[in-house]
């Protein structure tokens, strides 16, 4: 029977998705991150530099869907620090690589995964402009080298902010270029990632456009443009796997549509009118209009028959508006570069990072009130925010926590003996109260206080419910006041 399984050992492709993003400080950017990845396109691994978090943030840190596979941050110094994260379906498939040997703070920072489906190492560059380039290249071919020799057939995909301006042709731009082509590697990107400087890229072994496509991308939560990638690789299975099938599909957003009629309202169509052929004056026009609308609607690989994956709970179709009208915003700064149109694209994204700020909190406040159990509610959402997760059994038995409990107060009392000097001593040892109201003690007598009690039975004023609040009867009062007997020692008070 033919289960549409492929046999043992059979090649098939894999395609997925990455995003390269300088971050700058990712502590206080995860809310507006996770709107990014849940409602544009499936990133299956997000590299993020210039994290700016030690070890112990890192580990807690909690984004939807994705898991940390790979990461370094500084020791001795503050800021800097790369991380990758995988999404929650591949995180199993995929590998980290330790690169620690190859890192120094303030220089050259790395982060690997291996992905042994693809054949693939990612590799995560951050290099600081503080740092010695000529060092940063050595450590980067060595590193290189590294893996290569490990794994001879892996191809290799390395991202990062390397802050090497490709778009100046000086000797550093030069020397980077000839360093990745002696190592069989090619840049994919050379479009500007911050103002007019190209700083942030993604180079490979792939083939470049055949394999991988990279774009950037504003996500506007630093002064950096993202790199957004395609990879597809023939990757090697040693299981049946069924058939799968992927389309190519363009969707048309309301993001989109904003943005391409800016795009084309800010184009100056007479320029395009030079040829006095009518023919060739239609082909400039359109291949301009492809072009623009193309990079607006970009087309999107995906897996036929996939369900699609539900964006975090909190975003409201609000925060979506105010994401696109900032872009729209953004685009016409990067048009025209005129000071007022700067500051209203700053006050709409500094309003954007307080709506998204407000509806998490607003969300999380609303899930709380409306639960039955509002303490475990808190504690469900702090331990989503910080990754952690509730263990699936306690070591310890109810009995044995009962046990321990109850023994201990037993061996506190046990070592406690009641005595009259143990008393005086406590009350030698107790906190006098000020001169105003000190009290003094004195022995006294059953007689005493026989006569305090006959007083205090007698008086309705005072304690018109004794004895009966005790649970005494009348006679059994009668009994213990007239009693001949009474304790041989003392009594302090």
């Amino acid at each position: 029977m033919n289960d549409g399984s492929k046999a043992v050992d059979s090649t098939i492709d894999v395609s997925f998705d990455l995003l390269f993003y300088n971050v700058q400080c990712l502590r206080n950017k995860v809310n507006e991150l996770e709107l990014i990845v849940s409602t544009s396109r499936r990133y299956k691994i997000l590299c993020l530099s210039e994290h700016w978090m030690c070890p112990e943030e890192l580990k807690l840190l909690n984004i939807s869907n994705y898991k940390l596979a790979a990461f370094y941050s500084r020791s001795e110094y503050q800021c800097g620090g790369v991380a990758i994260f995988i999404d929650v379906d591949l995180h199993a498939l995929f590998a980290c690589v330790d690169v620690t040997t190859h890192c120094m703070d303030k220089a050259h920072e790395f982060a690997c995964v291996s992905y042994e489906l693809a054949r693939l190492y990612i590799v995560l560059v951050y290099r600081s402009p503080a740092g010695n380039f000529e060092n940063f290249l050595l450590a980067l071919e060595k590193l290189i080298a590294d893996l290569t020799r490990v794994n001879p057939s892996f191809e290799v995909v390395i991202g990062g902010d390397f802050n090497v301006d490709l778009l100046k042709a000086d000797n550093r731009a030069k020397d980077f270029i000839n360093l990745l082509r002696s190592l069989d590697m090619y840049l994919a990107n050379w479009q500007p990632t911050r103002l007019d400087a190209c700083l942030d890229n993604v180079a490979s072994t792939l083939r470049i456009d055949d394999c991988i496509r990279c774009s950037p991308l504003n996500l506007f939560l630093s002064d950096h443009l993202a790199l957004e990638c395609t990879v597809e690789v023939s990757g090697l299975v040693s299981e049946p796997v069924r058939h799968q099938r992927h389309v190519w599909v363009r969707p048309i957003t309301q993001c989109g549509q904003q943005r391409f009629l800016q795009l084309l309202d800010n184009i100056n169509w007479d320029l395009l009118l030079v040829h006095p052929c009518a023919e060739l004056n239609f082909s400039s026009f359109f291949k301009e209009f492809l072009c623009i609308f193309n990079g607006c609607f970009p087309l999107k690989r995906i897996l036929q028959g996939q369900s699609k994956r539900h964006g975090v709970a909190w975003v409201t179709d609000g925060l979506l508006d105010m994401r696109d009208l900032m872009l729209v915003a953004y685009e016409k700064f990067r048009a025209d570069r005129l000071p007022s149109s700067r500051r209203i694209y700053s006050g709409l994204k500094k309003s954007y990072q307080q709506a998204v700020r407000m509806a998490r909190l607003q969300f999380n406040s609303a899930l709380i009130d409306r639960s039955p159990n509002k303490c475990k509610a808190a504690w469900s959402i702090i331990r989503a925010s910080t990754g952690s997760s509730v263990p699936s059994t306690i070591p310890v038995s109810a009995d044995d926590l009962h046990d321990t409990w109850t023994d201990s107060i037993h061996r506190i009392r046990g070592g406690i003996q009641a005595s009259s000097s143990v008393a005086v001593d406590l009350l030698a040892a107790s906190v006098r109260p000020p001169d105003s109201q000190l009290l003094t003690w004195r022995p006294v007598t059953c007689e005493d206080v026989l006569r305090i009690v006959t007083s205090l039975s007698k008086s309705s004023k005072h304690c018109p419910v004794w004895p009966h609040a005790l649970g005494w009867s009348h006679r059994c009062f009668t009994s213990v006041t007239h009693s001949e007997e009474g304790p041989e020692d003392p009594l302090w008070c």
